[in-house]
């Protein structure tokens, strides 16, 4: 499909859009240069210590293009990831740590391609640490 607005044209790479694996797409690799960004999280948090930690579940799933095109495909694009972990609820301190299973759908084979399953990690389970972006 061919693009109807180049966003190359006139932008750095700093000023495109990206995950970072930290406060988007959790436990990804970072992925930079991209014209596209449509990121949906679902978050479950219970307070373990009131105002100071949280146990939290999470799933999300982010979509990103290079181009700009009229229509999103469902194959490609897509970065999921779900896990759960504990966060700081410190004001000023939004770190967290979190046990997060990733997945692709690939462009090319229309398959799903779950992460860290060809390494020697265990079932693709990685441990994450995150920036919270949330406010409470």
């Amino acid at each position: 499909a061919k693009a109807w607005h180049d966003p190359h044209l006139g932008s750095t790479t700093d000023e495109m859009l990206y995950i970072d694996g930290m406060t988007m797409a959790r436990g990804h690799s970072t992925v930079t240069d991209q014209a596209f960004l449509w990121n949906n999280m679902l978050e479950i948090g219970y307070p373990i210590i009131k105002n100071i930690i949280q146990i939290e579940a999470f799933a999300s799933a982010t979509y990103l293009k290079k181009y700009l095109t009229k229509e999103i495909k469902k194959t490609d694009g897509w970065y999921y990831a779900m896990g759960a972990g504990f966060k700081l609820k410190i004001q000023g301190f939004p770190l967290g740590l979190y046990v997060v299973k990733d997945a692709t759908l690939l462009q090319s084979t229309h398959r799903w391609k779950w992460l860290g399953t060809n390494d020697n990690s265990s079932r693709g389970v990685r441990l994450a640490f995150c920036i919270s972006t949330s406010l409470i």
